[in-house]
């Protein structure tokens, strides 16, 4: 439909404080973008945005133009470190993110991310079918932003920023958004190194202790192991006097003690996946489209808020050291059948499981621009368990073999 007349610009707001959010327009014109109505949007004295659409896509699509207004580097270069990529426009300056990439591309952040995007479009449900559209309408407020900067009706918010030219700029994709989602996940539960170094320790401590010695020190400190593998049930008792207890809440939690409703969680968590943003409204909210109140934090290239709270309810997140990724030692064999598979086998209850090999290409330039061939790389595979660990040495993964 057609969009209402411009707005002539206010002169009645409070002024923006000094610094680069000078530059975003006052009133900006986004007929044929998809935009649906007017959208309202004002900074704070703090800098902080607020945002007022009539739908949750039009909010979407304002937070994604000005999200990449003020963090279009940010967003790049978590894009590019989750895909393993920041060798392309740094890789000819800094030979270390080769050996960067080449981690990540075993991770296969945004295979995963497509395969969850084509899970959201074929599920039929009408929830998966709005965060698609809010992902989707985020994305074209971010591509906006940057035809903006091609055409020079927008100025970049730091010209430092920009690694590479506005015009080469890959289109932003709702996958890019979820990939981010899953690179804040890997970043938040990947421990390898600290428990393949704990499991070492363990195995050395059962060699010196767990074998008969005539050393009675040896002797009496065999238990010790034991100890460094004990695993204690989460307590119940709270360690602040005066909290309440876990398994008897007073009502001073915001649930009052009573068991979840299964059926009222799935509503508020349908409303915060589909929700717009994190900047404030009139009604002391960041965003408010669609029958949605909201203000909290965001993460630069995901729409919506992640921490943050709406009219009901609030939600956030703690990073906790949960056990939640495993690693484990795999026993690389030939494999019986040599056609069955030339990158070996691995034993999986007894039986030789054929590793599975992947290959990838790593760009290696400045800014964008290739200085040196590209890089393949073949990776491996275990069906069951996932990725194996790439061993990189001088810019290259060194294969497993049997």
């Amino acid at each position: 439909s057609d969009l209402d007349p411009l707005p002539e610009p206010s002169n009645q707001r409070p002024p923006l404080p000094d610094g680069p959010f000078e530059l975003t327009a006052l009133v900006t014109d986004q007929r044929g973008t998809g935009v649906r109505a007017t959208v309202d949007v004002a900074r704070d004295e703090f800098g902080i945005l607020h945002i007022v659409g009539e739908t949750l896509p039009d909010a979407a699509f304002a937070q994604g133009y000005l999200t990449a207004h003020d963090r279009l580097g940010q967003m790049e270069l978590l894009r590019r470190n989750a895909e393993g990529s920041v060798a392309e426009i740094f890789g000819a300056l800094d030979p270390s993110t080769i050996d960067s990439d080449l981690v990540f591309r075993a991770q296969r952040l945004r295979f995963y991310a497509e395969e969850s995007f084509a899970e959201l479009q074929n599920s039929g449900d009408q929830t998966d079918a709005a965060v698609i559209e809010v992902l989707t309408r985020y994305a074209d407020g971010v591509n906006a932003y940057v035809e903006a900067l091609v055409t020079g009706e927008e100025d970049p918010l730091d010209n430092a920023i920009f690694y590479i030219e506005p015009a080469a700029f890959r289109p932003w994709t709702p996958i890019d958004s979820l990939m981010l989602g899953r690179l804040l996940a890997f970043q938040l539960s990947f421990r390898i190194e600290g428990e393949i170094d704990y499991t070492l320790a363990i195995q050395r401590a059962q060699e010196v202790f767990n074998t008969p010695s005539s050393d009675p020190a040896v002797q009496a400190r065999a238990p010790f192991v034991l100890d460094m593998l004990s695993a204690r049930p989460a307590l119940t008792v709270p360690t602040i006097d005066g909290f309440p207890n876990v398994a008897e809440d007073s009502g001073s939690r915001s649930n009052a003690g009573l068991p979840p409703d299964p059926e009222e969680d799935a509503e508020e968590e349908g409303a915060e996946s589909s929700s717009a943003e994190a900047f404030k409204t009139a009604t002391q909210r960041p965003i408010a489209a669609g029958g949605v109140n909201i203000s909290g934090g965001v993460f630069p290239g995901v729409p919506g808020s992640v921490l943050g709270r709406n009219d009901t309810l609030a939600w956030g997140s703690t990073v906790v050291n949960h056990d939640v990724v495993d690693i484990y030692a795999e026993a690389v064999i030939d494999c019986p059948d040599a056609e069955a598979g030339s990158g070996g086998c691995v034993l999986f209850n007894g039986d030789p499981v054929a590793i599975e090999t992947f290959t990838d290409t790593i760009f290696v330039g400045e800014s964008g621009t290739p200085t040196r061939a590209p890089i393949e790389v073949d990776y491996q595979l275990v069906p069951h368990h996932g990725p194996m660990l790439p061993v990189v040495q001088d810019g290259a993964v060194v294969a497993f073999q049997p």
